[in-house]
């Protein structure tokens, strides 16, 4: 068994693309309860490269591809939950392509770890809540809740080529 962790980047201060040092000390926090990683990969963006070096790890990789939702993206502000994508996955073509391309990436960079390995991957909301949905298209979305917050995101398993039931990482005041 594999497994991927994809996190959403920590606090910045709009339109800023740098980490403030809010979003460092909730990056360090975050890290500190993550364990070891045999991949890390980041979007593109600064924020999340960022987030990934505060969460105390080196970055293998960086890909644009994780940096943009292009024109499905101006609607985040619309949306409050992974239901929510949810039904626009289902209704809108580009938003469920778009969902199967990032479930491919996933798919890809754990194809090149061995069994037991762990990827970390730093994005953005939006990003990841459309990745999971792309990864199971037919799980019940109701159960996962809000959108992700800083640093938060999903623990993922691929057994067999088969995706396992998520684990959705929430950061709360204590942990």
């Amino acid at each position: 068994m594999k497994t991927i962790e994809i996190r959403r980047h920590s606090l910045r201060e709009k339109p800023d693309d740098h980490l403030n040092q809010a979003g460092v000390a909730l990056a360090r926090r975050a890290g500190d309860r993550m364990g070891e990683f045999n991949l890390v990969i980041t979007s593109s963006l600064p924020r999340a490269y960022e987030t990934a070096i505060a969460m105390g790890y080196a970055v293998n990789e960086q890909s644009p591809a994780l940096s943009t939702m292009g024109a499905i993206g101006k609607k985040y502000d619309e949306w409050a939950s992974f239901e929510d994508i949810a039904k626009l996955i289902k209704k809108n073509k580009n938003a469920a392509k778009y969902a199967e391309k990032q479930a491919k990436l996933w798919r890809k960079w754990l194809a090149g770890l061995k069994d037991g390995n762990r990827a970390l991957v730093v994005s953005h909301g939006g990003v990841i809540e459309f990745g999971l949905l792309g990864c199971l298209p037919k799980a019940d979305a109701t159960e996962w809740g809000a959108l992700l917050g800083c640093c938060e995101g999903v623990r993922l398993y691929l057994d067999k080529g088969k995706w396992h039931t998520p684990q959705i990482l929430r950061i709360t005041a204590d942990k």
